[in-house]
């Protein structure tokens, strides 16, 4: 009993939090009014709205929206670095601190959706 939680207690203290639980992949919202504008996410399309799709979760996104009669728009999806990754690893040892910090997984997608509104395309004169 006492070596497994030996090992138990080696083993959390030789992973680092955002390694070893952080989400590399994960499901992004996207939305339009009107429906049915087409979506490119770093210039690949991926459908039409509404829609949900798996994406990294490990790095920013530009979001760009098409539809027939009305402006592109898009957004920016950042990524950032999770305070509670920072705070665990301090918790749980030196270890951990230094294998997030050298392998940026502290860094993760910041936001999960995006909506807009078209605006349609008028005729100048």
């Amino acid at each position: 009993m006492v070596r497994r939680m030996a090992v138990v207690g080696l083993a959390l203290a030789t992973t680092a939090c955002a390694t070893v639980l952080g989400s590399k992949q994960k499901q992004f919202s996207f939305g339009s009014t009107p429906d049915g504008a087409e979506v490119t996410v770093d210039g690949n399309p991926v459908g039409m709205t509404p829609l949900t799709v798996e994406l990294s979760n490990t790095q920013a996104h530009t979001v760009v929206f098409h539809k027939k009669g009305f402006t592109d728009i898009g957004c920016e999806m950042g990524k950032g670095t999770g305070a509670g990754w920072v705070i665990a690893d301090v918790v749980f040892g030196f270890v951990p601190l230094v294998v997030d910090a050298a392998t940026n997984n502290w860094s993760q997608t910041k936001t999960h959706e995006c909506n807009q509104t078209l605006q349609p395309i008028t005729a100048s004169r």
